[in-house]
């Protein structure tokens, strides 16, 4: 294994000793901008030509939060010293909303969630922390106090494999933090390796007489035994040639869709040699398509501190772009953004990352253009016409024609009133379906007034509520519809129905996309997920399904969604995951015999004859329209077909029932960076 000094780690030292003396970096890092502005001057006075102090004024100078962060942080830190933790992450939370590139918020919220016992959360903010160090050129000591303090939570989450990524990495950033040493000696315990960790605690000794571990043969032994039950030993001397061949291996199984065999065979590479940068980066990947998102994050993160200590600076901007990937998919968008800030940094001219960026800090989508104020005429007709609509065809003919009259009476006077016509166009066709005559209208809105998109819409949505539409019809929809787009209507409807007319022509990709450009703007949106689920699953995209189950659960776990999720990873061969989704939806729906009979389908294909012929039994008990299986299980195929599809259409109803979705408008402009993934080859 060669390991050199990790780059990532000694960018951006803050430059001369006046710096580290005169300019307190806890005043910039607490937002005691007053403070930082005053010491960085003086700086610049003793040494005009100090750059780094230069750029730091200037970001000090420009920050327009620095009061409301400062109130925050000052309110939080009285929390912490009255201990109580929940109410300090609390506060911090809206420290990072104000300030989300200020390190001080994540490394504070990261300590009061580790007093919590939430190690995964003050992971992800440790990491979140280094990121906004490297984007603020932070000196190096505060990064290998962040690395040790991420390398302990990971320790304390059960995974010394990585906490000895994170101290190793410290001590080669930072060979005179006898700390470090400390938390490398510690991994390598936790690891059951006495022999290396008594040397690292020595070295840590040299540099500190105040330092004191007791390490035991036993202890280390039990420590061992509990390591190697999940994990194979780490290799000291690698066969490089082998560990390629079993990389192509493990690429060969991603790319053919064999996750659970490529995840196996990625871990056996990392087990052996835990600085393998790609191995990291495309178990990352096959987390991400699971569903698995946050084991992804913890992938990318670690792939991004291994790449740093071998210097790769090709790579570690890729890691960054899929982890700000899976925080944009999560809807956590400041820690995205901060990623792709910073891989845009690492490499300038990184595309994926640079259009992800400008993306995820679009405001919001181009504004439909307003449509000119009705006249009183006008809007008796628009009421009268939505009158027609709610009534339905029996009660809704009188007023619609009333409106149908006010709209020509309009028309004789004003023939290329865009209102007007549109407004005949759909009394033309409302309980009348005659085409013909809805087409005039909308032909004539679109020749008076073709930069406007209501028109394009307008025609478009004709065929989108006609039954039994041609493909010839279809096309012509979908390009009055891109039109409607390209003139600036990108709503979630006109997307959907563009979506639409694309799967009645079998263009599936196309339609994917148009629902993945409205979920990068709303991606916790539960109606625009299950859309995107039922067209991978039209295209046998089982994985990706999955993940987007995976999404709709998190939002809310219903019965429903797990058997879902359930029936596709059954299509995905994944059976053991099948089957506890659908011991899931059993234990909230226990007597839905639906939901026994998918559990003993998966049990069927697992090879468990017994335990789904207790399912089908079970299934038959509670609904006697589910038939009763053989004992052989010659007849499943049966129970299956009579197996009730739940519907997808009332579980959306019953998630925009409650309160679902977006946490804000920023959650709400989410953007997943668009799955332009890298696997390494």
């Amino acid at each position: 294994m060669k390991i050199s000094s990790p780059l990532f780690l000694t960018v951006g030292l803050i430059g001369t000793i006046a710096i580290s003396v005169l300019a307190n970096p806890l005043d910039d890092l607490r937002g005691r901008y007053a403070e930082a502005a005053n010491d960085l001057e003086r700086v610049i006075k003793i040494n005009p030509g100090d750059v780094n102090a230069t750029n730091q004024l200037q970001v000090v100078c420009q920050n327009p939060t620095k009061a409301p962060f400062q109130d925050a942080i000052d309110r939080a830190d009285g929390r912490v010293e009255a201990e109580d933790w929940a109410g300090a992450e609390k506060i911090y939370t809206e420290a990072i909303a104000i300030s989300p590139q200020n390190p001080y918020g994540w490394s504070a919220r990261a300590f009061v969630r580790g007093e919590q016992k939430n190690f995964t959360g003050a992971i992800a903010d440790n990491s979140s922390c280094l990121t906004c160090y490297e984007l603020t050129g932070a000196e190096t000591r505060k990064k290998t106090s962040i690395l040790m303090s991420r390398s302990y939570n990971w320790l304390d989450s059960g995974d010394p494999l990585r906490a000895f990524v994170d101290a190793f990495a410290a001590t080669e950033a930072d060979p005179n933090y006898e700390t470090a040493w400390m938390a490398r000696a510690d991994a390598l315990y936790a690891m059951g390796n006495l022999d290396q960790a008594v040397a690292c605690f020595n070295r840590a000794a040299a540099l500190s007489t105040k330092v004191r571990r007791s390490f035991t043969q036993e202890t280390a032994k039990k420590n061992e035994a509990k390591y190697l039950q999940s994990h194979r030993p780490m290799a000291l001397e690698l066969d490089e040639a082998q560990q390629k061949a079993k990389f192509q291996e493990a690429v060969k199984a991603q790319k053919a869709g064999q996750n659970a065999d490529a995840l196996q065979k990625y871990t056996d590479i990392i087990d052996a040699d835990p600085f393998d940068g790609p191995a990291l980066g495309n178990r990352g990947l096959v987390h991400y398509v699971q569903g698995h998102m946050e084991a992804a994050i913890s992938d990318f993160s670690t792939a991004i501190i291994a790449e740093a200590i071998s210097h790769d600076l090709e790579r570690q901007p890729i890691h960054l772009y899929h982890r700000a990937n899976t925080y944009s998919k999560l809807g956590r968008i400041p820690e995205a953004i901060n990623d792709l800030e910073l891989a845009v940094k690492i490499d300038p001219k990184y595309t994926n990352a640079i259009d992800s960026l400008k993306a995820i800090r679009q405001p919001q989508r181009d504004p439909v253009p307003v449509a000119p104020k009705l006249s009183p005429e006008m809007e008796r007709a628009v009421s009268l016409y939505a009158e027609a609509v709610k009534a339905g065809k029996a009660k809704g003919i009188a007023p619609r024609d009333e409106a149908q009259k006010i709209v020509d009476a309009i028309l004789a006077t004003e023939p290329n009133n865009i209102p007007a016509l549109l407004l005949r166009g759909k009394t033309g066709f409302l309980y009348r379906y005659v085409l013909f005559d809805a087409m005039e209208y909308f032909d004539r809105a679109v020749a008076a007034d073709p930069k406007n998109p209501n028109v394009w819409y307008e025609r478009a949505h004709v065929w989108y509520k006609r039954f039994g539409a041609t493909a010839e019809e279809h096309s012509k929809a979908i390009e009055d519809l891109k039109q409607a787009i390209k003139l600036g209507r990108s709503d979630t409807d006109t997307r959907l129905e563009l979506a639409g007319h694309l799967v009645a022509i079998k263009d599936l990709a196309a339609a994917v996309e148009q629902v993945e450009i409205l979920l990068k703007e709303e991606p916790k949106n539960p109606r625009l997920l299950m859309d995107h689920i039922l067209l991978l699953e039209k295209q046998e995209k089982w994985s990706l399904a999955i993940a987007d189950w995976t999404l709709v659960i998190a939002l809310h776990p219903s019965p429903p969604f797990y058997a879902h999720r359930g029936d596709d990873y059954i299509e995905a061969r994944q059976y053991a995951e099948a089957i506890q989704d659908f011991d899931t939806a059993i234990e909230q729906e226990p007597k839905l015999g639906d939901h026994y009979v998918g559990r003993a389908r998966a049990r069927r294909l697992k090879g468990d004859k017994a335990g789904a012929l207790a399912d089908y039994t079970r299934a038959h008990e509670l609904d006697s329209t589910l038939p009763a299986v053989k004992p052989d299980l010659s007849d499943a195929d049966k129970a299956e077909a009579a197996r009730k599809k739940v519907n997808r259409r009332a579980a959306d109803d019953e998630i925009y029932g409650g309160s679902i979705g977006p946490n804000s408008e920023q959650e709400a402009r989410a953007v997943d960076s668009g799955g332009e993934f890298v696997l390494y080859c």
